[in-house]
């Protein structure tokens, strides 16, 4: 029997009230410190994006200046900008501009100074001078971050007119009448007042000693001329004989054959060993009416040939406008061939003709016919120059393995007329003045000249002192009231212009325009020089309007700068701008003459000057500029050049 074992269960144990409180203060400990952590991440995050959308809305802002740039460098003024876009185009407005109503976004624009080696420079720097080329942006973007401090992002950049154009003008001794800038050393007008003969310079015609005044007629303006406006017109310029289209024809000879066939030669058409005679001859009856020429092929078999009748003629001009008439028929037709047609061709060579460029074909032939007229085939496309030229009729015919044949076809009336170039009043029509020229203390009349484009044609004159009442001319030894077809060219009017009547102090010209008919003959210009007794010095005003400069394009007209001397403050040259839209690659309607400060205000000479935005210049494409030389008479200021900035 085994011993009786006894066990002992261990007591119960639980969790004290220490522990539970020690547990408790351990989780909200590290509970803590983890929210602390999540919280101090989603902080950072947050801080990182609106930085980050700072930095996206301050370089839209300097890509936005970019833009406004591009519209107009004049649209760039110093200060504080805010932007809008609501245009779609970016533009200035106010003063800043708020973003999600939490990001203040301020643009802000500064001259850039440069010393005088161009190295930028504080502006407040010795000897530091505005750059009017370039510009500093500085974009500003503040905020109030999700910490309460206040934050804010600057980008900045250098902003310069590297696009731009500049037109330049520094030469004027070709004188006026140039409408549109296509002659650097040309403008389009000026009061008579003016001294253009030295290179680079414009100023105040003198009127002491030997010195000379100068007139010009530049026909730039229509109404300020007497003409026959069906024989001469004024425009760009020039005053020009009036062209007529179609001035030059010639036509073939011996149509209808009646008598011989005196200018046609009749040939073969790819005949070969084998194949029948094709022949043409001239038969006097049974034409529409009389004679008339035919073409006749036997009877054959398996043949592929043609004949022709050719005639050369000759044009004088480029593209005319040529047609051909004829009549035709079939006397003859015993079938069936393969194919059988007509055609007629205008070719630049007497050889065989080419299928292919005929300006004519009848199409098949399937029986015989009677006389068919056909008119006005248009030929113009084959005659695109002057030179010789051969009018073809042909007949073609192809026939199969069994004989077939005889085929005979006939033509008669046939010709062929041309027409074109240019025709020209031949009767020497005239243009002159409406006033005459008037000059007090005149001394005598000193020069005359023109300049034209005779093109082998030629101009004549008379003079009046009489306001054109009584005309006359040179007679070999004295001026002389003139008959009809008395007159003198050019250089026979220069040669004895000092011995023209001063008495009135009036002169006026009248130009015969000579040509034959052919010849375009154009005026461009007449100067007349003068001198003057008991005057000294220069004359005390006078201006001269440029030529309408074409940018290319709509665009911004930045700078404006103007080279010259002034012996004084009694002295001035002063300019003002017009601009205009492009219409039809003409100038469309003209602003009005424009200063710094709009109408009655002048640009003078010095140092490149902004030209303003109010003067609403901007997305035009022509521009002139007119400049006013003004002085006290003892001496002259000198216009040396002017130069327009501009953005296309």
């Amino acid at each position: 029997m085994l011993p009786a074992t006894s066990y002992k269960l261990p007591a119960k144990t639980g969790v004290s009230l220490v522990e539970v409180i020690l547990a408790v203060a351990l989780f909200a400990l590290f509970a803590t410190a983890l929210l602390g952590l999540l919280f101090a991440s989603y902080g950072s995050n947050f801080q990182a994006l609106e930085k980050h959308k700072a930095g996206l809305y301050a370089q839209e802002g300097l890509e936005a200046v970019l833009s406004i740039r591009r519209q107009a460098w004049n649209l760039l003024v110093n200060g504080d900008h805010g932007l809008t876009s609501l245009a779609g185009f970016w533009q200035f407005n106010g003063s800043s501009d708020l973003i999600e109503n939490k990001y203040q976004r301020t643009i802000t624009l500064n001259d850039v100074c440069r010393d005088p080696s161009g190295l930028i420079v504080d502006c407040l720097s010795p000897g530091a001078l505005p750059d009017l080329h370039s510009k500093q942006a500085v974009v500003k973007v503040s905020y109030a971050a999700i910490t309460g401090v206040n934050n804010e992002v600057t980008l900045e950049s250098l902003l310069t007119t590297w696009q731009s154009r500049d037109w330049l003008q520094t030469n004027w001794t070709g004188g006026a009448g140039q409408t549109s800038w296509s002659e650097a050393n040309r403008y389009y007008s000026d009061d008579g007042q003016i001294d253009y003969s030295t290179a680079g310079e414009v100023k105040l015609v003198s009127l002491g000693g030997n010195s000379c005044g100068k007139k010009i007629w530049p026909f730039t303006t229509p109404t300020d001329y007497t003409y026959d406006s069906a024989k001469i017109e004024v425009s760009g310029g020039l005053a020009e004989l009036k062209g007529q289209a179609g001035g030059t024809s010639g036509a073939t000879t011996n149509p209808g054959f009646d008598s011989s066939t005196t200018g046609w030669t009749y040939a073969d058409w790819n005949q070969g060993g084998g194949e029948v005679n094709v022949t043409g001859s001239r038969l006097t009856s049974g034409g529409n009416p009389n004679a008339w020429v035919y073409v006749n092929f036997p009877r054959g078999s398996n043949d592929e040939l043609g004949g022709y009748w050719r005639q050369a003629f000759t044009t004088t001009v480029s593209s005319p406008t040529v047609n051909v008439n004829f009549d035709w028929q079939v006397s003859q037709y015993d079938p069936t061939p393969s194919t059988l047609q007509l055609y007629v061709f205008v070719d630049p060579s007497p050889g065989v003709p080419t299928l292919g460029q005929q300006v004519w074909s009848s199409g098949e032939i399937t029986s015989t016919s009677g006389w068919v007229n056909v008119s006005n085939i248009d030929a113009s496309s084959r005659v695109s120059s002057s030179g010789t030229y051969y009018l073809k009729i042909a007949a073609w015919v192809e026939t199969p393995g069994s004989t077939t044949g005889s085929f005979r076809i006939g033509y008669d009336n046939v010709s062929l007329d041309w027409v074109g170039g240019t025709s020209y009043p031949s009767d020497n029509p005239t243009i002159n003045p409406v006033a005459s020229y008037e000059v007090s203390n005149i001394d005598a009349w000193s020069s005359f000249a023109e300049t034209a484009q005779k093109n082998g044609g030629e101009i004549y004159y008379q003079l009046s002192s009489d306001n054109g009442t009584t005309w006359q001319y040179f007679d070999g030894a004295n001026w002389t009231t003139a008959g009809f077809g008395q007159y003198n060219p050019a250089s026979v009017v220069n040669a004895n212009l000092s011995n023209f009547a001063t008495t009135t102090g009036s002169i006026m010209f009248k130009a015969f325009l000579a040509s034959d008919g052919q010849q375009a003959v154009k005026l461009d210009r007449v100067v007349l020089g003068w001198g003057q007794g008991e005057l000294s010095g220069f004359a005390t005003s006078g201006w001269l309007e440029s030529s309408a400069f074409n940018t290319g394009g709509q665009s911004s007209f930045n700078l404006l700068s103007l080279a010259g001397l002034i012996p004084s403050s009694s002295f001035d040259v002063a300019v003002q701008l017009a601009t205009a839209p492009d219409s039809g690659g003409l100038p469309g309607s003209w602003s009005d003459w424009l200063g710094p400060s709009g109408l009655g205000t002048y640009y003078s000479l010095g140092e490149e000057v902004l030209i303003p935005l109010a003067n609403n210049h901007n997305d035009h494409q022509w521009l002139k500029y007119k400049v006013f030389l003004s002085g006290d008479g003892s001496d002259t200021p000198v216009l040396n050049e002017v130069k327009i900035n501009y953005t296309p």
